[in-house]
């Protein structure tokens, strides 16, 4: 494998991640609402891409074979211990697969191994073109270099009619870093990646509606206007096969259809600064691709730590010092 060095993080960190992984879990429990709506959206193979240390998909009845995907192998080693079962396969998603229709990544046993080419041919832990029902993302495509080229990947790899349900940092998400004086890599617009999605018009939010996570726990989400009432026809849903079949009003050159796409803010608290700052390394806040980053970056000198720390406490509330996140949440299905 070549070197990578957002790989490498996940590795060193992957023993530590669940200490620290409040919106990831926040963030799943709405993609997994919006999933167990229609039992369809969840079914046969289902791939979690960037699975990081595993996730439980025990309530998908529908769902047979679960294959996870991640950069950092020690993140698959965590998955191969939780999840025995689930088939691991180490791979950048933007390139999953090459111009032969070859797998560009390697699967895992017990034990990480080194990097090889596995052909495009059915064997226990690789992956194959044309080969998931469902493709599920928590948190881990904001770290991708090229967003479009993921999710065209991530269509090669669904079958016809089958699904992704994707959560991603987008651009307005901790606001209180930049209070802290730290700086703050950009994350994408909304309107940017609906685009590899194949829309390309302005997008206008059309208003904001709660989503509920829990009792107690409410946040605003401005919804685009892309939703599908395919999960309440059920007319729409085959009685002999069950799968999904395209709306009446699809467009036949479109390949993908929008079921869902909105965006949500999620706050999250914490009792201290370093708490905070440990917890952002899991969504991409702490590899920043800055331009200007000629020389190397100094570490905080004491007065300056002890400084952002009295800026932190301003920010406390009785819940915590908060955390404010914009998230993606994108439901599609694949109709090429």
């Amino acid at each position: 494998m070549v070197d990578n060095p957002v790989a490498d993080a996940f590795s060193h960190a992957a023993s530590q991640y669940k200490k620290h992984d409040v919106v990831q879990r926040l963030s799943a429990d709405l993609l997994q609402q919006f999933m167990l709506s229609t039992p369809q959206y969840a079914s046969g193979h289902l791939v979690d891409i960037g699975c990081g240390p595993g996730t439980d998909f025990s309530l998908f009845s529908e769902v047979n074979q679960i294959t996870a995907v991640d950069i950092a192998p020690q993140m698959l080693a965590q998955v191969k211990s939780h999840f025995p079962q689930y088939q691991c396969v180490c791979a950048n998603v933007e390139h999953l697969f090459v111009a032969n229709d070859t797998l560009t990544s390697h699967a895992l046993d017990n034990t990480p191994t080194n990097n090889t080419s596995i052909s495009n041919t059915p064997t226990n832990n690789t992956l194959m073109l044309n080969s998931a029902n469902s493709i599920y993302s928590n948190l881990a495509l904001q770290w991708c270099d090229d967003f479009h080229a993921a999710i065209t990947q991530i269509q090669r790899l669904l079958r016809p009619l089958g699904t992704c349900h994707l959560a991603v940092v987008a651009d307005g998400s901790l606001p209180e870093l930049k209070a802290l004086g730290f700086r703050v890599n950009q994350f994408m617009h909304m309107p940017s990646m609906l685009n590899a999605f194949g829309v390309n018009e302005h997008i206008e939010a059309e208003h904001c509606n709660e989503v509920k996570l829990a009792p107690a726990q409410k946040t605003q989400g401005i919804n685009y206007g892309y939703q599908s009432n395919l999960h309440n026809e059920a007319d729409r849903v085959d009685n002999m096969t069950g799968e999904l079949t395209p709306p009446a009003n699809a467009k036949p050159h479109a390949t993908w259809q929008l079921l869902d796409a909105k965006v949500v803010k999620l706050t999250v608290y914490f009792e201290d600064l370093k708490s905070l700052l440990y917890s952002i390394k899991g969504v991409g806040a702490s590899v920043v691709d800055d331009v200007n980053a000629t020389s190397k970056i100094k570490p905080l000198s004491k007065s300056q730590w002890l400084k952002r720390i009295e800026l932190a406490q301003g920010l406390r509330t009785a819940k915590g010092i908060p955390l404010t996140y914009h998230i993606a949440l994108i439901h599609a299905q694949n109709h090429q």
